[in-house]
């Protein structure tokens, strides 16, 4: 096993209760809150490099937003953690199945 050392940890973290189109949740915001507190308090993640979006905030357009907002953010040795609390679902295709997330 080996020790890899990062400059910087980064976290989004994103959880959604409250859907239009789906059954809505009842933890999801809260397992979001409460993984972004892990990272920041047991991983030592800083508080300002940890993003949450919940509910209303979840949205397709602010998820890529802040992801792509890392690119400028972000160096060759840091880490990186995308997490997600929401629904998901799967199309079959020529390929097979394709799984994906629904802000």
């Amino acid at each position: 096993m080996f020790d890899l050392e990062y400059t910087n940890s980064w976290a989004i973290c994103i959880g959604i209760n409250d859907y239009r189109n789906h059954p809505k949740l009842i933890t999801a915001v809260n397992d979001a809150t409460e993984i972004s507190k892990i990272l920041m308090h047991s991983f030592k993640f800083p508080e300002k490099n940890v993003f949450i979006l919940t509910d209303s905030l979840g949205t397709k357009e602010n998820i890529l937003k802040q992801f792509h907002s890392l690119i400028n953010l972000t160096e060759p040795n840091d880490r990186v953690i995308l997490f997600f609390a929401g629904h998901g679902d799967t199309l079959v295709g020529h390929k097979g199945e394709i799984g994906f997330l629904i802000p």
